[in-house]
């Protein structure tokens, strides 16, 4: 399996009105005939300034026309979208400029014959996938030159949708010796379960393809994308997923096997349900972790605490540290070995 770094109970194609009825809002600007200055990082008109940080990419329209995509936060306070798209048109760029933002052509993982998927996980983190598709991702891909026919769009119905994509259409593809690319608008939990879904059955043909995972980190801790973007200098966890998508090359994407005692059984659903693991088996590609972090992770995986982002590790952590009562917090007893 590979993943791009600088890195069926319903998820099934979408009909084409699925995204043409979508209405893209997004900010337009015009810059003309206006020279801009481009000077340590800021392309600078004379009312208004680009810094590198903020900017997609740059697509080319006709003559010296160009149409420069940036991501600016919609809401400074956090308290609603986190950003927003921004179109500006312009003309006579600087070269500097144009070397480093300029797009040119498409990487081949997103070229035929790559089967190209985009998997929203409509329950991820805050859940602002769908959003995110309909409002920076499904114009961004137009501009580039993947119009609606070019990919599959997938949106997922439940928590089992990911994994059950991933054990049929994808893991038949890559057995089939089909290139696929799966555009994953999600957090860790989507990487997971579609690495679950490949792997636990243990069934590989001879002509195994591994597809392409491009993540787009809309989760709410995405540790397995900020490890893959270390280090970064850009503040913003879209842009980068963006440029990684556009610009990335793909690259083996390391996971671990965890083998379990017969008759373990995998809690999820808040606890309401406890599912047997295919042969007493998980694969991972985060982390593996025991006692106040495993119960950390698991008690704030719930629809309640994830209304609050991230904040609600740290809501999670005080319960747990100082439980109602008086109480002491939970006793952890465990011997841990690394092999190697």
């Amino acid at each position: 399996m590979t993943a791009p770094s600088s890195s069926s109970d319903g998820t099934y194609p979408s009909s084409d009105s699925d995204t043409e009825s979508n209405t893209t809002n997004y900010g337009q600007y015009g810059h003309p005939g206006e020279e801009p200055v481009y000077r340590e990082g800021s392309l600078t008109w004379a009312k208004s300034t680009l810094k590198d940080e903020d900017i997609i990419t740059v697509t080319k329209d006709v003559g010296n026309e160009y149409t420069i995509f940036s991501l600016a936060p919609a809401d400074p306070d956090g308290k609603g979208r986190l950003y927003e798209l921004r179109t500006t048109f312009a003309t006579l760029l600087p070269q500097a400029f144009l070397d480093k933002h300029l797009f040119r052509t498409l990487p081949q993982h997103l070229l035929p014959p790559n089967t190209l998927h985009v998997l929203i996980s409509t329950l991820s983190g805050t859940g602002l996938a769908p959003e995110f598709f309909d409002e920076v991702l499904h114009p961004l891909l137009k501009a580039v030159g993947l119009a609606d026919p070019s990919y599959i769009v997938l949106r997922t119905k439940s928590t089992e949708s990911v994994k059950e994509f991933a054990k049929s259409s994808l893991l038949a593809g890559a057995n089939a010796g089909s290139k696929q690319t799966v555009l994953m608008l999600s957090g860790d939990g989507g990487m997971v379960d579609t690495i679950n879904g490949l792997l636990e059955e243990g069934s590989r043909s001879s002509n195994y393809v591994p597809p392409v995972l491009s993540q787009l980190p809309l989760g709410t801790g995405n540790a397995l994308f900020h490890s893959l973007h270390r280090p970064s200098p850009l503040p913003s966890i879209y842009i980068q997923g963006l440029r990684t998508l556009l610009h990335g090359t793909p690259k083996p994407l390391p996971i671990f096997k965890a083998k379990f005692s017969p008759g373990a059984r995998l809690v999820t659903d808040e606890g309401q349900t406890a599912t047997a693991l295919s042969n007493n088996t998980l694969y991972g590609a985060v982390v593996a972790s025991y006692g106040l972090h495993a119960t950390l992770v698991a008690d704030s995986d719930t629809t309640e605490y994830r209304k609050h982002g991230d904040k609600r590790f740290g809501l999670v952590a005080k319960d747990l540290l100082f439980p109602e009562g008086g109480e002491s917090p939970h006793a952890y007893k465990a011997n841990v070995a690394l092999v190697k």
